[in-house]
């Protein structure tokens, strides 16, 4: 503690005795009397990483299909056997997947249906196989460059015995 004090004295003594010494970073002068300006000089660095974050909803409707006939099967006297006057086809209820981008970096989906074995004969497709939504930085949750959709179809014809609704496919959708 003694050799201390008498070193800050000494210090002390030498700075008032005679004008003011003035020291900085880089530099220093002796002043033997007034003032010295000395320039202060900063910058900024970030060695911060932003991580790319996904956040996607993905949603879709009902996803069931009804395979229709109408029409008539008229019967021929002279030939036994039946003239076809029917059209069939698919009716959908909820036959779409929305998917809304809430990344912080663009993403892709992209749609795929697979039928069941059993179920072979029926295939699907989507009217956008793919589509790509920009990142959601620095935009609304309501704006709608963040939201699409597709919409899957049903190409073949459903057996007469499936009258109740039933597992036939699955969809796949990725997100990239």
């Amino acid at each position: 503690m003694r050799k201390t004090g008498s070193f800050l004295l000494a210090v002390s003594m030498v700075l008032t005795a005679g004008g003011t010494t003035a020291l900085a970073a880089g530099g220093n002068a002796d002043l033997a009397q007034g003032n010295q300006s000395i320039d202060v000089e900063a910058r900024y660095e970030s060695s911060a990483v932003t991580p790319e974050v996904y956040s996607v909803d993905v949603s879709w409707g009902a996803m069931q299909f009804t395979y229709s006939e109408s029409g008539t099967l008229d019967w021929d006297p002279e030939s036994h056997t039946y003239s076809d006057n029917t059209d069939a086809g698919w009716t959908a209820e909820g036959n779409t997947v929305a998917v809304t981008n809430h990344s912080n970096t663009q993403v892709t989906a992209s749609f795929v249906y697979d039928s069941l074995e059993d179920f072979a004969e029926i295939s699907g497709s989507f009217d956008k196989m793919s589509f790509a939504l920009p990142s959601a930085e620095n935009r609304e949750l309501d704006d709608g460059e963040l939201k699409d959709q597709a919409t899957l179809l049903l190409e073949g014809a459903l057996d007469e015995k499936n009258t109740e609704f039933a597992k036939i496919g699955a969809i796949t959708v990725t997100i990239e």
